[in-house]
């Protein structure tokens, strides 16, 4: 991790740290591990949860697609709800 007086300047491998900020301290975490905090004054931790264990449609490209993933989706997990999220139609062919 190099810092540059109260700013994290790089988190990654030491080699490439050195190199990209070699004006930077680096401090040395001992296998530590870091990441960073939340700047929001709230966050939507239920939503992401849902979103995590989900279906992600986002690989949806075309109303087609999307009807086959969420049938997939519903008999691999029956009389379960579907919390779906992540498809944009806007750019499916057959959007109207």
């Amino acid at each position: 991790m190099a810092v540059r007086g109260d700013v994290i300047a790089w988190l990654g491998s030491d080699e490439v740290g050195r190199d990209q900020f070699p004006d930077a301290d680096v401090q040395d975490l001992d296998g530590a591990f870091v990441a960073p905090g939340f700047v929001d004054s709230h966050i939507h931790l239920s939503a992401t949860g849902l979103a995590i264990s989900g279906l992600d449609l986002r690989p949806a490209g075309s109303r087609q697609h999307f009807l086959r993933l969420l049938t997939d989706y519903a008999k691999a997990h029956p009389g379960q709800p579907i919390w779906g999220h992540g498809w944009d139609e806007s750019t499916w062919p057959d959007s109207t």
